[in-house]
């Protein structure tokens, strides 16, 4: 792990940390998948999680036991929502997507918020922005620090798909953490919080509080790392693309 100091483009400071290896802690949940895979995912056992597979493929059908497990289909969207029975109780359930490929989910019921899990079918889905993107070939602190420096001008990239999102994302109750932007890339997943001190004091953040936050975290950056009550301060993480071959 190397913690980087670099001069935002903006006349302000961002700190950096690039990472190997970091572990799942997030509310949205990403796995690759291929036919007859076995995947275990965090259900929350008070509300609906809704689960989903990345790009145009669907969700055709799910079958498990009704007795231990709620769900629910959306047709329009390919997605489905459920909710376990017994909220002690894990259980587990069949779906088969719209290429006919048939995956296990095991459900572990836990006192956590709703969540979102996407599947991404690893043999039979690439990102739209093609199978060979040019950023394959560049180093990686360079490829980074590239995505970063598009991510504070929020410039257009022709190797990222950008879409903007207000998710309010549960971390702490002493901040409002609002995810507001991602790019989406064959290599790499870059994305743009909105981080508001809501407590009423000072508080001062540092990048090693959100080494664990989500999966495939490569580098986290932080404008202003000291907030006053009230004040707000962007955060910027970079994430390995599920779309990477491991």
């Amino acid at each position: 792990m190397t913690l980087f100091t670099l001069k935002h483009y903006q006349s302000v400071f961002l700190f950096f940390v690039f990472l190997t290896c970091i572990p799942t802690a997030y509310s949205t949940q990403r796995f690759q998948v291929k036919d007859g895979t076995s995947i275990s995912i965090k259900a929350s056992a008070n509300d609906l999680t809704r689960i989903a597979i990345k790009g145009e493929i669907r969700i055709e059908k799910a079958w498990g036991s009704l007795k231990d497990l709620e769900i629910k289909s959306d047709t329009n969207a390919g997605d489905i929502y459920i909710k376990p029975r017994n909220p002690k109780k894990a259980t587990s359930f069949f779906i088969r997507d719209s290429q006919g490929s048939t995956y296990t989910i095991i459900v572990t019921p836990q006192n956590i918020p709703s969540q979102t899990v996407i599947l991404n079918p690893r043999s039979k889905y690439r990102s739209k922005i093609g199978h060979k993107s040019t950023q394959r070939s560049r180093p990686y602190i360079k490829e980074v620090k590239e995505l970063i420096r598009t991510m504070t001008r929020r410039q257009e990239e022709s190797n990222y798909y950008t879409q903007e999102l207000n998710e309010v994302i549960p971390l702490w109750k002493e901040t409002k953490i609002t995810l507001k932007m991602s790019y989406v890339g064959d290599k790499y997943l870059g994305e743009i919080y909105l981080i508001k001190n809501i407590s009423g004091r000072e508080m001062i953040l540092h990048e090693s509080e959100f080494l664990n936050f989500g999966s495939g975290v490569r580098a986290v950056g932080i404008e202003n790392l000291t907030l006053l009550s009230g004040q707000e301060t962007h955060l910027y993480v970079v994430r390995q693309s599920q779309n990477e071959d491991d």
